[in-house]
C-alpha cells in the first residue's frame, strides 16, 4: 500500500474543516481536485473512507483507523522541516561571541579553525574585550555566549560556567642569563631581575610583582629577551622560538609557568 502525503494532508483537512469546500480552500486546491485527492487515497487504501450517505464527511471504521496515523504523519513532517532548517543554519548560519585576551591567544583561534573544518559554510566572529565589557555584553544579549577567565565568571550566581582545561604560560630567558644555569626556579629568584610579559598574562603577574616592560608581538619579545636578558612569562618555548629560528638560540628551556582557567559563560536562563 502506497500512502502519498499530500492525499494524507489533504484527508486530515477534510476531517478537522468537516466540509469539502473549506478543506479544499484550506490547501489551496479547487473542489474538484480535492475530491480526486481523497478519491485516490481511498483507492490506495482499499475501503471508503467516509460515509457517502452522510451530509457531513463521517469516517468510516477505515478511516478512523487511518487519522492518527495520517496525523502522526504531518507532525513528523513539520518536526522533519524543522531539524532540516536548523542543519541548514548551523552550515551557513553565524556565531558571534565574545573573549578575553587570555583565550584569544591560543584557545579560540584554535577552536574557530576546528569549526570550520567542521562547517566550512559558517561564519564566526568574536570580539576581544575585558571582563567588564564581556559581563555587559552577555547580559544585555548581545552575545550568547563568552569565553573569559573562569575566577571572574564564577563570581556571578547569574551566570553558568563551563570551565576549560587549564592553560600555561611559561617563563623563558636569555641561554646565558644567570636563571638558566640554576635548577628549579622560585619566584624569589625570578624577582631579582626585570622581565617583560605579554598582555595576556597581565592578572596573573600582577597577583605576583610588576613587570619591567610589556610587549603585544612576539618579535618584540624576543628583541627584549636578548637586549635587556629579561624574563617574559609566554607560551611555550616550541611556539615562541618558530616565528623566528634565529631566535632560538637566544632563547632556554622554560625555568618557570604560571596557570589560569578560562571558561564558558552563559547567562543563567540562556
Amino acid at each position: 500500500m502506497h500512502l502519498d502525503f499530500r492525499q494524507l494532508r489533504n484527508f486530515v483537512a477534510l476531517v478537522e474543516y468537516g466540509s469539502f469546500n473549506r478543506a479544499a480552500e484550506a490547501v489551496c486546491l479547487s473542489q474538484s481536485a480535492f475530491s480526486r485527492s481523497i478519491q485516490a487515497l481511498e483507492q490506495s487504501v482499499g475501503h471508503p473512507l467516509f460515509d457517502r450517505q452522510s451530509k457531513l464527511p463521517t469516517l468510516t471504521l477505515h478511516g478512523q483507523k487511518l487519522l492518527p496515523y495520517a496525523r502522526r504523519f504531518q507532525e513528523l513532517n513539520v518536526e522533519l522541516s524543522s531539524q532540516l532548517r536548523e542543519a541548514d543554519d548551523a552550515q551557513n548560519g553565524e556565531v558571534a561571541f565574545g573573549c578575553g585576551p587570555a583565550p584569544a591567544a591560543r584557545l579560540i583561534p584554535a577552536a574557530v579553525g576546528e569549526f570550520h573544518r567542521l562547517l566550512p559554510q559558517a561564519r564566526v566572529s568574536f570580539q576581544i574585550d575585558n571582563w567588564l565589557a564581556l559581563h555587559q555584553a552577555l547580559t544585555s544579549q548581545l552575545y550568547p555566549f563568552v569565553v573569559a577567565d573562569s575566577w571572574q565568571a564564577e563570581l556571578d550566581p547569574q551566570l553558568r560556567v563551563q570551565p576549560l582545561s587549564p592553560q600555561r604560560c611559561f617563563f623563558v630567558c636569555h641561554a646565558d642569563h644567570p636563571l638558566a644555569k640554576q635548577g628549579p626556579v622560585s619566584i624569589q629568584a625570578m624577582l631579582r631581575y626585570p622581565f617583560c610579559r605579554p598582555p595576556i598574562c597581565r592578572r596573573a603577574c600582577a597577583r605576583c610583582w610588576r613587570p619591567s616592560a610589556s610587549s603585544r608581538t612576539l618579535p618584540r619579545r624576543f628583541s627584549a629577551i636578548i637586549s635587556t636578558r629579561c624574563l617574559p612569562p609566554s607560551r611555550r618555548p616550541a611556539q615562541l622560538a618558530s616565528p623566528a629560528r634565529t631566535a632560538s638560540r637566544y632563547v632556554s628551556t622554560a625555568i618557570g609557568w604560571l596557570s589560569w582557567s578560562s571558561a564558558i559563560c552563559l547567562r543563567s536562563g540562556g
